[in-house]
């Protein structure tokens, strides 16, 4: 399954009958140059290969930093990240944040009963990556890889505005279009 496995562990014999037991970190990538539907909550069998089968926000978090040259669709409703850049659930909350590693494109503005081929309209349906309330002032995205948002309204808080999108790389690409940044007050 996709994600990051601490403490895999592994067995190494010796020639002098010396043995060591190493534990290592396994990352699990998602397959390349995939589309991925997202819904709150899933659907179906959840593994984000249609509509009818959406996988659900935390599995969302977790594929967005594994996917390399993934496309996105995320139907209307509020999601919040849940795992820091390490994929932990932190306990200092403004720790949290999506990270994108790979060229991923988001998409939002589609509808929650979304079937097959329905179009964008971020007007009508609000998709909402929010930043605020209990973990005010965290970091949205951190970025790895190029990112591409359509349709999607990020939304900060109004007395610590959270600073939206953090670049690790001056080689990025970050394309923002029919996106709005906002504050809730």
């Amino acid at each position: 399954e996709v994600g990051i496995y601490d403490s895999v562990p592994n067995l190494l014999k010796n020639s002098i009958d010396c043995d060591s037991l190493v534990y290592y970190r396994v990352f699990v990538k998602a397959p390349s140059n995939v589309e991925y539907y997202v819904k709150p909550e899933a659907t179906g069998t959840g593994d984000g290969s249609s509509w009818k089968d959406a996988m659900s926000a935390e599995t969302f978090a977790k594929y967005l930093p594994l996917s390399e040259s993934s496309t996105f669709y995320v139907a209307e409703g509020t999601y919040k990240p849940i795992y820091d850049e390490n994929l932990r659930k932190p306990s200092n909350l403004k720790a949290l944040c999506y990270v994108v590693s790979g060229n991923t494109t988001i998409i939002g503005g589609f509808p929650i009963d979304a079937k097959k081929n329905p179009r964008s309209n971020p007007e009508k349906y609000n998709t909402i990556f929010d930043g605020e309330g209990d973990h005010e002032g965290i970091i949205m995205f951190r970025l790895y890889g190029s990112l591409s948002l359509s349709g999607i309204k990020l939304r900060g808080s109004g007395y610590n505005n959270f600073g939206a999108i953090m670049t690790f790389n001056d080689n990025l690409r970050l394309n923002i279009d029919n996106s709005v940044f906002y504050e809730n007050n």
